[in-house]
């Protein structure tokens, strides 16, 4: 019988606090938060993305392969950033690091961690995909949950096994001359973090698109089918095993690694580099009382919620990618992908309130008008590149006009989005539950009505 592990229960003892603290009934509301979102943008993204139930029986196999396989890449992507930032980049290191603690546990604890922190990804898909149900298949639809849980669970695992792994390959010397072509102008050491990413979706590929495989062949009834489903989660039990011995060797290597990484950026620093953050060059053109309260949310939110901020960068590309397509709805499709993203990602100018304890907000004097006026400023920022990264490439497969009239409605909606975080940032406890319904009729009326309009 393993031994417990005191990290797991020290977090536990946290979370029973916070609950206490916090009341029952707050904490079930804000875990039901993601469901509620999924639950509302399920008639948004039925007529997008699943577009093959109104093509017969016929398109139904293929249809599931290809959804499933796509929102089995983006859930590794995602965990994979996740867990990076929990097991290399998290603040706990810095803790943990002056105890004799033992590696393997802390490892999997911070893996264990952050798969319970997004244990709502499955149920979110899961209701997402509800009309294949509800339309078309109970058994393609239940083939589909499962293969996408079985990804997740394979994507904790194997994104912590490499992200250790990245550790030796940033000491390797056989991997020096491979990772100074990777680097360009970063520390050798930090092209194997930048890249483990990156590594750990090249390497679970294969696994995913063999899962999105079985559930074709689940619908003819083939007994290789479920085989294939649960396939990732017999490759992340093996990760997983592994990454109790890779942790032994890794886990306290990371922290010299990353302090002779940060010792070498600070040396091409100027002397307030150190303080400087994403998008802080804009405050030049504020006036100085507003610039202090943008530079204070701007620092906030890309030292505590940076994976919100920076995925504005990922759903531009992926609205990009949307409107590369020759279909001629392929501009209605990066919209769509844009309004929601964009709706989506502002809610981190919601949450960013709750970081603040709240004996700050009344020990604290804060001119409150500059103060909602700029976290409304610095959230239209972040939101930017999911706005204009598509508008070159519709422009080169649609034309003008599509191309600005799809960024134009991304556009708007970015200044909504910027207006209601504002105005929701002036009640913390209840600004979220107004912010949400808010902006998901918005998107829905917003989606439905260009759809109804046609292409664009």
């Amino acid at each position: 019988m393993s031994e417990p592990n005191p990290y797991w229960w020290a977090y536990t003892l946290r979370r029973a606090h916070r609950r206490e603290h916090d009341g029952t009934l707050r904490t079930v509301l804000t875990g039901l938060i993601p469901l509620a979102v999924a639950a509302v943008l399920v008639p948004v993204v039925r007529p997008v993305f699943l577009g093959f139930l109104d093509e017969g029986s016929q398109a139904l196999a293929p249809g599931l392969q290809g959804i499933v396989l796509r929102l089995g890449l983006l859930i590794v992507a995602v965990t994979a950033l996740d867990v990076y930032a929990a097991l290399i980049r998290s603040d706990e290191r810095a803790i943990l690091d002056l105890h004799p603690v033992d590696p393997e546990q802390v490892s999997r604890y911070l893996m264990g961690r952050t798969e319970r922190e997004r244990r709502w990804i499955p149920a979110a898909v899961a209701i997402l995909l509800l009309p294949v149900a509800i339309e078309a298949s109970v058994v393609g639809y239940t083939f589909s949950v499962i293969a996408l849980a079985a990804v997740a669970t394979m994507s904790f695992r194997a994104s912590a096994l490499m992200h250790l792994g990245a550790v030796g390959l940033a000491e390797s010397e056989w991997a020096a001359p491979f990772l100074d072509l990777l680097r360009g102008s970063n520390p050798r050491a930090q092209a194997a973090f930048i890249y483990a990413p990156g590594a750990v979706l090249a390497a679970t590929a294969g696994a995913v698109w063999l899962a999105s495989l079985g559930v074709q062949f689940s619908l003819s009834n083939a007994p290789l089918g479920m085989v294939l489903v649960i396939l990732p989660v017999l490759i992340g039990g093996l990760a997983s095993h592994y990454v109790g011995r890779v942790s032994q060797r890794s886990w306290f290597r990371a922290s010299p690694i990353l302090a002779d990484i940060d010792a070498r950026y600070s040396a091409l620093e100027q002397e307030d580099d150190g303080l400087r953050v994403y998008l802080e060059f804009t405050l030049r053109w504020l006036p100085e009382r507003l610039a202090l309260y943008v530079e204070k949310d701007l620092r906030h939110g890309w030292r505590l919620r940076r994976t919100g901020v920076t995925l504005a960068w990922a759903v531009g590309v992926l609205s990009a990618l949307a409107g590369w397509s020759g279909s001629e709805s392929a501009p209605v499709t990066s919209m769509v992908v844009g309004v929601l993203g964009v709706f989506a990602l502002a809610l981190n100018g919601v949450l960013m309130e709750s970081d603040q304890p709240a004996f700050l907000r009344e020990w604290l004097s804060v001119d409150k008008s500059a103060a909602m006026a700029a976290r409304g400023i610095a959230v239209f920022g972040w939101l930017q590149a999911a706005v204009w990264l598509p508008l070159p490439v519709i422009w080169l497969r649609h034309g003008f006009l599509p191309a600005a009239t799809s960024t134009g409605i991304v556009f708007a909606c970015s200044i909504v989005a910027a207006v209601l975080v504002a105005l929701c940032s002036r009640r913390p406890r209840w600004g979220l539950w107004v912010y949400l319904p808010v902006v998901a009729g918005i998107a829905g009326v917003v989606v439905t009505a260009t759809r109804l309009g046609g292409a664009l």
